[in-house]
């Protein structure tokens, strides 16, 4: 499920949660690899990251909910 939502992702952000959270390249070699600076691989660490946190936590609460249902 997240490989299907770090597919989802925009293209630079997408490389660069591949390179950094999947192949554990540093920023610094991200930045080289990519062309780009290093301050805008974070930037786009830190978005695609949220985005994944967003998607992933409508599924926890989606799952929470269903849970809770059948609970009672």
């Amino acid at each position: 499920m997240l490989l299907h939502f770090i597919q989802q992702l925009p293209q630079k952000q997408r490389l660069v949660v591949h390179l950094r959270d999947i192949e554990a390249y540093e920023v610094a070699e991200i930045a080289r690899t990519l062309d780009m600076d290093e301050g805008t691989v974070r930037v786009n660490l830190m978005r695609a990251r949220h985005k994944l946190k967003v998607q992933l936590q409508k599924i926890f609460d989606y799952e929470k909910r269903q849970m809770e249902r059948y609970k009672g």
